[in-house]
């Protein structure tokens, strides 16, 4: 007998919705915990940081990984089905399905604050120094290529679909670079963290938490998309393991 899972794009996106706001609110509290209560220890005993939508090694990471890895899985089944259908653009979905394995790994190894440490490099031995963050130069870059190479792709996708992946992709995009360089300005505008008043630092707060929170946002309504692109082309996916 053979195990069937039957996932509604609807519900998943309901669930992962409501666990991306469950960790904010947690990260929230964590910091208000850190910065005001300190009943016990201030970060209580590593949970904190373990909640702290800010930080690389953290819950709300690992989230944000998975929800890639996600992306990835199920672009590449998409390629697989546009392939048996004999469908157009192929090689950009299965592409698709790289980078976004790529972008889940990045999330958990901060590639990209590698880079920045290399556009620092290139533009000090320039004589010029950067303010903020610096990968977000290359990113940018590399964001305004994807966006050329993939025009074509994306006017060929369904209009509900297509209308889909463009907020998926603004909402990431948006948060990821724009309120990150944003975080950036206003950190430019205040003090350390330690020294930092009230009204300060749950400005940082909020500003990081919503950063990361919309980042999530983004990338649930893409995996809402790709699961009902893959529901409209097939009636059900079968993984068969080969003896």
């Amino acid at each position: 007998m053979s195990p069937n899972i039957t996932i509604s794009p609807k519900r998943a996106a309901q669930l992962l919705v409501l666990v991306a706001v469950i960790l904010a609110a947690l990260s929230i509290l964590g910091q208000l915990y850190r910065n005001y209560v300190r009943l016990v220890n201030p970060n209580l005993f590593g949970v904190v940081p373990l909640l702290d939508v800010g930080q690389d090694q953290s819950i709300p990471a690992w989230f944000s990984a998975f929800l890639l890895l996600s992306c990835s899985v199920l672009l590449a089944v998409i390629s697989v089905a546009v392939k048996n259908a004999g469908g157009r653009y192929v090689n950009r979905w299965r592409i698709l399905a790289i980078i976004f394995l790529y972008l889940s790994v990045d999330e958990g190894a901060s590639i990209h604050e590698k880079m920045g440490h290399a556009t620092r490099f290139v533009f000090g031995s320039l004589g010029s120094d950067l303010d903020g963050p610096a990968w977000v130069i290359p990113g940018v870059a590399l964001v305004l290529i994807f966006a050329l190479a993939y025009l074509r792709f994306v006017f060929h996708l369904p209009a509900r679909l297509r209308f889909l992946v463009l907020v998926a992709g603004v909402v990431y995009v948006g948060s990821t670079m724009g309120l990150e360089v944003f975080y950036s300005f206003y950190a430019s505008l205040v003090p350390p963290v330690r020294e930092m008043t009230t009204l300060q630092l749950v400005g940082r707060v909020l500003i990081i938490t919503t950063e990361e929170l919309f980042e999530m946002f983004g990338i649930i309504v893409l995996i809402y998309a790709l699961l009902s692109y893959l529901r409209s082309q097939v009636e059900e996916v079968r993984f068969r393991l080969s003896r």
